[in-house]
């Protein structure tokens, strides 16, 4: 963003609820897939959260299609694995993620929140 390039970041239930209200004429943004897809950078954060049906399906296919189809970069957090991730957003999907943003980055250790709220009922 520093250098000028424009940048989304959007936790996908979220952004689901966005695209579901961009129908809506009165009250959603009927350009939000198109401006989706001309960002230099898309961060989707937290995919396997939302409720699998086959619209979201659809709807993050269209996404991630694009994306790879005018080859712009894309990042993915998960905390599920990538059988469970094939699971949930079809290993099509997947396959695509994988064009897109290479192997995958590992992150373990344990729960931040979890710790925190330990540790303020310990206090």
């Amino acid at each position: 963003m520093r250098n000028g390039h424009s940048v989304g970041f959007h936790v996908v239930p979220e952004l689901l609820n966005l695209i579901r209200g961009s129908y809506d004429e009165t009250r959603g943004d009927p350009d939000l897939l198109d401006r989706l897809g001309e960002l230099d950078l898309l961060v989707l954060d937290d995919l396997g959260a939302e409720r699998t049906m086959p619209w979201v399906l659809e709807q993050f296919y269209l996404i991630v299609n694009r994306r790879a189809l005018d080859r712009k970069p894309l990042i993915v957090t998960t905390n599920l694995s990538a059988e469970e991730l094939a699971e949930q957003v079809t290993p099509r999907v997947v396959s695509r993620l994988y064009g897109i943003c290479g192997a995958p980055v590992e992150f373990g250790g344990p729960d931040w929140r979890e710790r925190t709220a330990i540790k303020a009922v310990a206090a």
